[in-house]
């Protein structure tokens, strides 16, 4: 591989792994709701968006503008997506751009086609993640108290363990709504 790559992500690898497991669940009928399908989908379509919108054009690109609170909303819908914080992002996909399908391309389909997608993710690539990359390729995000607070540890997980528990929630309510009962949130 002509990616200098470091360790595994443990946060990432575990989270990945046990979403993909919990989704299993969904195989036992009595666990699976078209609400709950429905659900997922939208939630897909809408989180997947943020990533475009707000990761990508808004942040990396800067080909739009929005108030600033909004552009802070986004980022936070961004972060359900488990794409890393707002900095980092930003400074592996300029990276990326600069180096396309080259050699040092972070996230290159020519290293492989799960490396493009999820790789880049799951094990550290040297060659982005650290601070002279990020002060780099990110100085704007950087610059920004907001952004700053979501790179310092790991405080940004939270939003998506909040954002989980929140789906977890609604489908409890909607099944109280439908059915009368929590329980049919689980059928």
């Amino acid at each position: 591989s002509h990616v200098v790559r470091g360790p595994l992500n443990w946060p990432y690898v575990v989270t990945f792994i046990v979403i993909h497991l919990a989704l299993l669940l969904a195989c036992i009928p009595w666990l699976f709701t078209w609400t709950a399908m429905i659900t997922m989908i939208v939630g897909v379509h809408v989180f997947g968006q943020s990533i475009t919108l707000c990761y990508h054009r808004l942040l990396t690109h800067r080909s739009l503008r929005v108030p600033q609170w909004l552009e802070h909303f986004f980022v936070l819908l961004s972060l359900c997506c488990l794409q890393d914080t707002p900095a980092q992002w930003v400074a592996t996909h300029r990276y990326h751009h600069q180096h396309s399908d080259q050699e040092k391309d972070p996230h290159s389909p020519r290293v492989t086609f799960l490396w493009s997608h999820i790789g880049w993710l799951m094990q550290y690539a040297n060659t982005v993640h650290n601070s002279d990359v990020l002060r780099k390729y990110a100085p704007d995000i950087l610059n920004d108290r907001f952004y700053m607070k979501l790179e310092k540890g790991r405080r940004w997980m939270w939003v998506y363990v909040a954002h989980a528990a929140l789906f977890f929630v609604a489908g409890f309510v909607v099944g109280l709504v439908l059915d009368g009962t929590a329980v049919a949130a689980l059928r």
